[in-house]
């Protein structure tokens, strides 16, 4: 049974809220966040909760005013007790490249890199401070792996 829980949370792609035509309601998603903060409150599994609700956040929809991510999405992740959740985020994202061939240039790190630094900087832009140091924390990491990758490559010529 335990198995069959992880896979599921593993396969879990549309986050509540998002209608069966692609809409997206706010009230439906922070009713179930309330519910799902208190069950897992009382069960003693809240850390573990929000960061699987933070991994699904991922597939969000992006908002109707063109930001990447909803913006009641970011909002929620941007929280002061979003701690967990901002972990499961940025930890799907990054688990979100998948297997991968290392090139030895680092170009390819260096493509996530800047994409994700792009994402810190418009989520700032729109005043979610917490979640953009997160994305930003991702983007370094991808520049110091492409860093790494140049010096490996370097030493083996």
């Amino acid at each position: 049974m335990a198995s069959n829980a992880y896979r599921l949370l593993g396969m879990w792609r549309t986050p509540p809220g998002v209608k069966s035509d692609g809409s997206f309601s706010k009230e439906d998603f922070i009713h179930w966040l309330e519910y799902v903060k208190t069950a897992c409150t009382e069960s003693g599994h809240i850390e573990v909760a929000m960061q699987h609700v933070g991994k699904v956040l991922t597939y969000s929809p992006a908002d109707p005013d063109g930001l990447w991510i909803h913006r009641v999405v970011a909002e929620v992740l941007n929280s002061k007790d979003g701690e967990q959740m901002r972990k499961g985020f940025c930890t799907q994202m990054f688990n979100s490249r998948g297997v991968y061939w290392v090139d030895p240039t680092g170009k390819e790190e260096l493509k996530l890199a800047k994409k994700y630094r792009h994402k810190a900087e418009s989520i700032e832009n729109a005043g979610y401070y917490r979640l953009a140091a997160e994305i930003r924390k991702l983007a370094e990491h991808y520049e110091w792996e492409a860093e790494m990758v140049a010096i490996e490559h370097e030493q083996e010529d």
